[in-house]
């Protein structure tokens, strides 16, 4: 392959990965937007995870764009500035690190979390670990000796520290998976339905990250150029910050999960005042005799209602409904649907604790 040959692909491919990157951020910006104002009630570690993660992806496309300004309009016709060291792309790979490392260290937390063990979490924030401190050392490395220096004798460095990320990320997704498939009751479609859904939306949001990891891998064994490992590195974080918003943003207004109602309860009554507490942001609905409905929207607090809708008193409460003051030919059936619906809301509680 000529010089000419050469130039094209490797500059070739750089301009169309760092394309593919600006996409992506763009997206990465919107979940951001998203998630921003959708005014979730986040711990403080969350939120600073959520704005670091931005951050770092923000920094890491600029570096690229530096990188691509600089050899292409700075140094246009000096293609032996491909073989040079450059501050930027060295630093791309530090925030390429940081990005992937705080991701599946997030999700470790989540499998912790919902499991309750420690012994794997702690593996995977391990291997986070392990993949970090890669990262700045290829960095350091690429550096010191030069693109070309270093696909020559430091190829198999990349490698492993893709195939540890790799790990780390099926490990995460498998063991979330097999966590919530044993939140199953086999009684309760409704709850089953649920952790299906949670099951499912765990995957998609892994197989992203993992199907990026295993295809730079497969690229870095093939091809074991610098130029391939850099052209995917530009975009590769980025599936993990996209993973990341949109979990947390699948709380939000387009959450797969809005199509299982809330615990709600329709009660006959003849007069009799009802009395109840709650604390969600969903509609519920009563009835009377006289097929009078009454919508009772968006509660933070409690109330008693009677038949007219008039508010009587106030309460809180914990996420729960509380029916008193129900006529007795009434009060199984209305315990039953509310026991029946219950079981949607507590794997609702597990999806929203578990992100």
């Amino acid at each position: 392959m000529s010089l000419s040959d050469s130039v094209q692909v490797t500059l070739g491919g750089l301009q169309v990965s760092v394309l593919i990157a600006t996409f992506i951020y763009s997206i990465s910006c919107f979940q951001t937007f998203l998630y921003w104002r959708s005014r979730f009630n986040d711990r403080l570690g969350i939120l600073a995870l959520v704005w670091a993660v931005w951050i770092f992806e923000t920094t890491h496309t600029l570096c690229f764009w530096f990188y691509i300004f600089t050899i292409t309009v700075k140094y246009y016709g000096v293609p032996e500035e491909l073989e040079r060291r450059h501050w930027s792309i060295t630093m791309s790979i530090v925030f390429h690190g940081l990005i992937t490392g705080c991701v599946q260290s997030y999700y470790s937390y989540r499998v912790y979390i919902l499991s309750g063990k420690r012994l794997i979490p702690v593996v995977c924030w391990i291997g986070c670990l392990i993949e970090g401190c890669g990262s700045v050392g290829i960095a350091v490395v690429l550096y010191l000796v030069g693109p070309a220096e270093f696909a020559a004798k430091w190829e198999l460095f990349p490698t492993l520290n893709i195939a540890v990320d790799l790990s780390v990320g099926v490990v995460n997704t498998t063991t979330l998976c097999y966590y919530l498939h044993r939140m199953r009751t086999g009684t309760s479609k409704t709850t089953d339905q649920m952790v299906t859904t949670l099951i499912e939306w765990s995957v998609e949001t892994g197989l992203i990250t993992a199907l990026a990891a295993l295809g730079m891998l497969i690229a870095c064994v093939v091809t074991p150029n610098t130029a391939v490992y850099l052209s995917m590195t530009s975009f590769y974080a980025k599936f993990y910050s996209n993973s990341l918003l949109a979990s947390l943003n699948g709380r939000g207004p387009f959450s797969p999960f809005r199509v299982f109602a809330p615990p709600t309860a329709t009660v006959v009554t003849s007069g009799t005042e009802l009395a109840f507490t709650v604390n969600i942001t969903q509609t519920t609905e009563t009835s009377t005799p006289t097929g009078l409905s009454r919508s009772l929207h968006r509660f933070s607090r409690g109330g008693a209602v009677n038949e007219h809708g008039s508010q009587m008193k106030s309460r809180t409460s914990a996420q729960e409904v509380q029916l008193t003051s129900i006529p007795e030919q009434y009060g199984d059936s209305v315990e039953n649907e509310m026991t029946e619906k219950r079981p949607c809301e507590d794997a609702r509680k597990t999806y929203i604790t578990m992100v």
